[in-house]
């Protein structure tokens, strides 16, 4: 079948409104048209395609098996050309462009920035629209269309509608993500630098809620530290102020504690044999492919995580050859 013989762009979006809606009325007044001219779209629609798309009852107006079928291909039709519009539109003049992407709390407010700089080097005059929430609110932002990609830390990805989100996503690994045990520096395991897991897994920490990719890391490395928390708190910055108000631990993304450890506010403490990391993941629908804005900001992130990357790689060489040259001198 050639592409004469397929509906226009504006009838398929005219068909989805009435699959949405359940009413022609309803998709008129969406569409900005008469319910006559919903209705002569539709049956133009049906006679190109030989077959009745929708069926009309006093109850409302929904598509009939085959036209379910039709439409939900035509939904995939409508978000290619508008991921090509949107190609076009930031090409020719991205200062005129809204980048929409969602990601988990320490993304946002720790990755995101540096990735809006990195970005805003090449493409001055750029805007961002930022949607958060933990990793699994994140897959659901993405699957219901109101943003293009989404950035989540995990181990795995979380589940959608007890359907592993393997089904409904692309992905890719940015980077990685460490995670550190930090306790006050009054505390009794600072004086020890390092504690076993089944020590950690017989104390209560404080912990976050279930679907943030923070809690899914430590329930697959350390299932057992999180069987009786002694809170549970949705950020991670309400986190490290309980842990600074008490003496309660807690397992956190480094890049948020850094300071606090620097400054010995807080105190680091290796668990023994563990390793608390996660791949920052890049997550969009499966099937589609990343066009305009929400390829640019791809790129920005891998070349920003690869900028940091070489950063740290020159600074641990730094390091090693003071500690030589030190060395040298002692002797």
């Amino acid at each position: 079948m050639s592409l004469a013989h397929i509906p226009d762009l504006r009838t398929l979006e005219i068909l989805v409104a009435i699959a949405d809606t359940g009413s022609l009325g309803a998709a008129a007044r969406q569409m900005g048209m008469t319910q006559q001219g919903v209705s002569e779209r539709v049956r133009s629609a049906e006679s190109i395609l030989g077959f009745t798309l929708v069926s009309r009852t006093p109850r409302g107006t929904h598509p009939t098996p085959q036209g379910r079928e039709f439409i939900n291909h035509a939904r995939d039709v409508i978000r290619s050309a508008n991921s090509l519009a949107d190609t076009v539109s930031f090409d020719k003049d991205p200062t005129h462009h809204i980048i929409r992407a969602a990601a988990s709390q320490t993304i946002t407010d720790h990755y995101i920035p540096r990735w809006i700089a990195h970005l805003t080097d090449t493409h001055p005059g750029v805007r961002f629209a930022i949607t958060t929430g933990n990793s699994q609110q994140v897959a659901h932002t993405i699957a219901s269309g109101d943003a293009t990609i989404g950035f989540i830390e995990s181990l795995s990805l979380p589940e959608l509608k007890g359907i592993p989100t393997e089904d409904y996503f692309d992905s890719t690994v940015i980077t990685t993500d460490y995670l550190t045990l930090v306790v006050r520096p009054d505390h009794e395991w600072a004086g020890l630098g390092h504690v076993s897991p089944l020590t950690v897994a017989q104390t209560p920490l404080i912990v976050r809620e279930p679907g943030s990719g923070t809690r899914s890391t430590i329930e697959r490395v350390l299932p057992q530290a999180l069987q009786a928390p002694f809170a549970e708190l949705e950020s991670a910055t309400a986190i490290k102020s309980t842990v600074l108000a008490t003496r309660a631990p807690a397992i956190l993304p480094r890049c948020v504690v850094e300071q606090e450890i620097a400054d010995g506010r807080l105190s680091e403490i290796t668990i023994d044999d563990t390793r608390l990391a996660r791949p920052i993941r890049a997550l969009w629908r499966k099937g589609t492919t990343l066009r305009g804005s929400s390829r640019t900001l791809l790129e920005a992130a891998r070349a920003s995580a690869a900028r940091a990357s070489a950063t740290r790689s020159s600074a641990a060489r730094a390091t090693t050859t003071r500690a030589a040259t030190q060395g040298r001198k002692r002797h």
